[in-house]
């Protein structure tokens, strides 16, 4: 156990800040990785847990730019997405979790068509929906909520800042539902304790990096490394 906190810290600052540099994608990072070391149906709960705390130090690292006017309506969305998603939750397996993952990866990295209609919602209540619902089942949305926000804000800073609130209350929605549902967190407190520290360590040395890396190339970087992991989790989900 002691060798899989330093490995997952360890994953957790490096992704963490991946994402205050480019803004989203390092939790979906974390999230391919986590299979290798936790069960499936581990996974989602314990990556909300770290992902909020990774959102809300992002957040007050950048408070300044944070855009407070489009919160409420996201916020009221969100809730309502993580109910039904709850719902449908209840009835399937939690085995199917990683597949499910490894599918909206590929999706998300190459599947223009869709990452173009959901860039196209303006919605703050849909777009909340969404993230609150599917979220539940892929625990990284977030690589959505910025095609969408991309277009509303020019400003990088304003982007990350007001993405990493809607990210944040989404987690905070989906733990709400998983411990409704039964999931014990008291289980894996050491683990989680030490990711939450990374993450926020992550998320201020992001903070620094802005600007001083070349976003362009380090999503061409992830790109390629989602895309292998993706399809390492389906075929491990379907045991090929």
């Amino acid at each position: 156990m002691t060798s899989e906190i330093i490995i997952l810290s360890s994953l957790t600052f490096f992704t963490s800040a991946f994402t205050a540099i480019v803004g989203a994608g390092g939790g979906l990072v974390l999230l391919t990785l986590l299979p290798q070391w936790l069960a499936p149906a581990v996974i989602i709960p314990v990556h909300g847990v770290v992902q909020l705390f990774s959102n809300l130090s992002r957040a007050y690292f950048m408070k300044n730019s944070i855009d407070r006017s489009v919160i409420p309506l996201f916020i009221v969305g969100c809730t309502t997405g993580a109910i039904a998603g709850g719902l449908i939750l209840k009835q399937i397996s939690l085995e199917y979790i990683p597949l499910i993952m490894g599918i909206y990866v590929l999706l998300n990295l190459w599947c223009k068509p869709a990452m173009k209609l959901f860039s196209q919602v303006e919605s703050l209540f849909l777009l909340g929906a969404i993230q609150g619902s599917i979220g539940l089942f892929i625990g990284a949305p977030g690589p959505l909520i910025i095609s969408a926000m991309k277009k509303k804000y020019s400003n990088h800073q304003q982007l990350v800042a007001t993405t990493a609130i809607f990210t944040a209350f989404s987690h905070m929605t989906k733990l709400v539902i998983y411990i409704l549902l039964g999931f014990a967190f008291i289980n894996y407190l050491p683990l989680i304790t030490f990711m939450i520290i990374a993450a926020i360590a992550g998320s201020y040395v992001g903070k620094k990096l802005q600007g001083k890396a070349n976003i362009k190339y380090l999503s061409v970087v992830l790109s390629i490394i989602l895309t292998f992991l993706a399809f390492r989790m389906i075929f491990t989900a379907l045991n090929l």
